[in-house]
């Protein structure tokens, strides 16, 4: 009998939602980068150009500049230093890229990730992503950071050749990798299994604890038999 874990869609919607939001800050930056400042930075080089010291005399000049080239005019605002405006245009392109880096991986995950699966069966693993392997051919299970993370690591021999297999229950459903993973250590000596105890260890410390809490008496108990 199969038991298959598909990638948990909770993952999908945080890969979705940091791809679209890194990508459309990404496509803002490059627009200000692009098209925005460099408009904004041919009126601040024009204005520039202008002399005199007195506000009124610049504001007529840059009017006649402006009415001209069919360039807006804001009587009571002058375009920023053309420096200012570079300086602005050099960091959009810093932050557009931190987008891109965050944005595109996000999607590449989204999409790999879409549809993945993994199943295995009584003696054998499968994935969506085309690896496969015996549960005979593992030779360790790392179980370091199960218990607070949900991570098992996998080494297996692939025809002479150690290879790693991640069973992370976070990222894949819960209960059926959960599953996976016990059939594996059925099929392996408590000695492969390192960083941790086994799932059938692990039950049977939990059947003895209870057995230990029900067989113990209990204060009203212990009061009644002192009395």
């Amino acid at each position: 009998m199969s038991t298959r874990a598909t990638f948990q869609k909770k993952y999908l919607r945080k890969y979705t939602l940091i791809a679209v939001a890194s990508l459309l800050w990404a496509a803002y930056c490059a627009y200000d980068a692009f098209y925005a400042y460099p408009k904004k930075l041919k009126y601040a080089e024009a204005f520039a150009k202008i002399t005199g010291d007195d506000d009124e005399d610049r504001r007529k000049q840059w009017k006649a500049i402006t009415d001209e080239k069919g360039w807006p005019y804001n009587a009571n605002h002058f375009p920023k230093k053309p420096e200012k405006i570079r300086h602005n245009i050099h960091f959009s392109y810093l932050v557009g890229a931190a987008g891109l880096l965050v944005g595109i991986p996000a999607l590449f995950l989204l999409i790999t990730n879409r549809n993945a699966w993994i199943e295995g069966s009584d003696t054998s693993l499968t994935t969506s992503w085309g690896q496969s392997f015996d549960y005979k051919d593992v030779t360790e299970i790392n179980k370091r950071r199960w218990d607070k993370k949900g991570i098992a690591i996998l080494k297996y021999d692939d025809n002479g050749t150690s290879r790693i297999f991640v069973l992370d229950d976070f990222k894949f459903e819960r209960m059926p990798v959960d599953t996976i993973l016990r059939n594996i250590e059925a099929c392996l000596k408590p000695e492969q299994i390192v960083g941790g105890i086994s799932e059938a260890e692990r039950d049977k410390q939990k059947s003895a604890s209870k057995t230990s809490d029900t067989d113990s008496p209990s204060d009203s108990d212990s009061a009644s038999s002192e009395s």
